[in-house]
Parts: C-alpha cells; sequence; structure tokens
C-alpha cells in the first residue's frame, strides 16, 4: 500500500512540474486561465483580482495532476497485472452468456484479458461514460420537474382547504411556489427518482447506457460474433483443480 501511495505521488509531482515547467504546459494552462478569468469577470461584471486567478491555477493544477496520477498508477497495475498472467495463466475456462443464461461461447483466457484490459484503459470509454452519467443527472431532473403541474394543483387544494376561509381566486402563484407543502412534496419526490433506480439497479436509470460493456461487447466479438446479438451478456470464469477435488469461479 505505501509502494502504491508513493507511486501515486511521485507521478503527481511530475504531472505538476510538467504543467509549470515544461512550454506546452505553460502554454496550455495560460490560455485555460485567460479563459477562466475573463469569463468570471464577466459574470460578476468586474475584474476579479489577478491574486484569485493565481491561486485556482495552482488548486486546478494540484487537482488535475492528482487526478492524473491515479490514472497512470491504475493503468500501470493494470499492465503490470495483465502481463503476469499472460506469462503466467491462472488456468480460468471464461465461459460467456446472455442475461437468460442462454450459452454465447467459450472464449481463450488470455484473448478475454487482453479485451479486458483493453476496456478497462479506455479513455474515450469513460469520457462517454461520464457524460452518461450526467446525462442520468439531467434525466432525472427533467422527470421530476414533470410532475410538477400535478404538485401545483395539489398544493392549491391544499391550500384552499387547509389554510382558511381564502379562496383559489385570491392566492397568487407566488403563494403556492413557496408553501411548505409544495416544496417538502417536490423534495420527497425527487429522492424517489434518484432512490428507485438506485435500488433496482443503477442500469434502470433513465438514459442510462453502459458503454464499458459495450466496448468490451465489441472487443469480445472478435472471437464470439454472436455476442453482437445477445441482450446483455456476462462472462464467468471458472477453473476445476482436481488435485484438490474442487472448483473456483471468478
Amino acid at each position: 500500500m505505501n509502494t502504491y501511495f508513493k507511486d501515486i505521488k511521485d507521478a503527481a509531482l511530475e504531472l505538476f512540474k510538467k504543467t509549470w515547467i515544461t512550454r506546452q504546459g505553460v502554454l496550455s494552462i495560460s490560455i485555460a486561465l485567460a479563459i477562466v478569468y475573463t469569463g468570471a469577470s464577466l459574470i460578476v461584471g468586474e475584474w476579479r483580482n489577478p491574486i484569485w486567478i493565481v491561486w485556482w491555477a495552482l488548486i486546478g493544477s494540484s487537482m488535475a495532476a492528482f487526478s492524473g496520477a491515479l490514472s497512470q498508477v491504475y493503468a500501470k497495475r493494470l499492465k503490470q497485472d495483465l502481463d503476469e498472467k499472460i506469462a503466467n495463466p491462472p488456468g480460468f475456462k471464461y465461459v460467456v452468456t446472455t442475461i437468460d443464461d442462454a450459452d454465447i461461447g467459450e472464449i481463450d483466457e488470455v484473448a478475454y484479458l487482453k479485451a479486458k484490459y483493453e476496456a478497462d484503459t479506455c479513455y474515450r470509454t469513460r469520457i462517454l461514460q461520464l457524460l452518461n452519467c450526467l446525462w442520468v443527472a439531467w434525466c432525472i431532473v427533467v422527470k421530476s420537474l414533470a410532475i410538477m403541474p400535478v404538485l401545483l394543483v395539489t398544493a392549491a387544494l391544499a391550500y384552499r382547504f387547509f389554510v382558511g376561509d381564502n379562496s383559489l381566486s385570491a392566492m397568487t402563484l407566488g403563494q403556492v411556489i413557496e408553501s411548505n407543502l409544495l416544496v417538502i412534496s417536490y423534495q420527497i419526490s425527487l429522492f424517489l427518482m434518484i432512490a428507485v433506480p438506485l435500488m433496482k439497479g443503477f442500469k434502470n436509470a433513465p438514459g442510462y447506457r453502459n458503454f464499458y460493456e459495450l466496448r468490451l461487447r465489441r472487443l469480445l466479438s472478435k472471437e464470439l460474433p454472436n455476442i453482437a446479438n445477445a441482450n446483455g451478456f456476462t462472462v464467468t470464469g471458472y477453473r476445476i483443480d482436481l488435485d484438490a477435488n474442487r472448483a473456483e469461479v471468478v
């Protein structure tokens, strides 16, 4: 574990130095600072203190260096693990089935390990998955907003019957929107919109797509063409030890 943290620290320091010392790094951060400084100044309506942008430049470059170091160390560990397994194969057999337990086929151990490594280290897949998570969050908010008309009518009726003798015509929209009943109802609805998909599995969230699975499917289709037509798939690795009279599953 100490070696792991040391690798992250060394990689982060190296990336931080490249950002502030190399010509390409200085040019990149200068352009980013100019855009952020101009945008922030336009938003507040006055030019910000230059010390403010220098501070955020240090914070931003440090966070970028740390996240980049995590990614580098993670990819390095995956590559080392792949090389070790290829040099000394664990002896697992990998069987691919559909989500309905229909057999798709069996894939070679080394081919599966290489495909999984490529899917795990694909930056495009990570970016697409991150964008998809943002899209899911947006879909949940939009879906929760769709029930606002129902909540407005409910709040109006509740105001009419429980607050007093005030007629609905005397009630303003602002009073309805600011009512505690409407706010609490919307918070509960938003919570349910988030909680229900998570309870059923994140894949059931509105707008969710598993780009990692799509990438792995494409890689595995070189060995198993039938996987392209499968509605979801599962890879199961197993090893039978005849000497110990036991089976191991991963």
